[in-house]
């Protein structure tokens, strides 16, 4: 006889869960902070453990500070594309070109341009929920 007892990874992923869908149901534009990296894809698994087979119910956001290996960029559209999902890109560079993100003089990191170019994104697309991953 099998046991009903969740072990503490199970316990979290059912949780996860459960929040994810949670959120698409009590907002009207939520998305997916999907960059590709580790955090991401863990995130991206639980939205489809969430979600399937039912089609994707939201967007993928992805702020590309243009200082990625390719094979990073290769990958979040390849995921994407198996996952049938909408994938939105923001770049840096675009942010910079348009003034919304200004670069300090001898600025290399572009991590803190994201966040202009991130605020951006939720504005043009009316975002009312960003789900992001990270580790605990």
């Amino acid at each position: 006889m099998s046991s009903y007892h969740l072990d503490h990874l199970q316990l979290l992923e059912t949780e996860a869960i459960h929040i994810m869908r949670e959120v698409v149901a009590e907002f009207e534009r939520p998305a997916i902070l999907f960059s590709g990296g580790k955090d991401s894809i863990c995130l991206l698994r639980l939205a489809e453990k969430a979600f399937r087979p039912s089609e994707f119910p939201l967007p993928l956001l992805n702020v590309d500070t243009g200082h990625h290996f390719p094979e990073l960029n290769e990958f979040r559209d390849r995921r994407v594309k198996e996952i049938k999902a909408k994938l939105i890109i923001r770049t840096v560079e675009e942010a910079i070109a348009k003034g919304i993100a200004t670069p300090s003089p001898g600025e290399i990191s572009r991590n803190r341009l994201q966040i202009p170019t991130l605020l951006a994104a939720i504005e043009e697309f009316r975002f009312d929920c960003l789900i992001g991953g990270a580790r605990r």
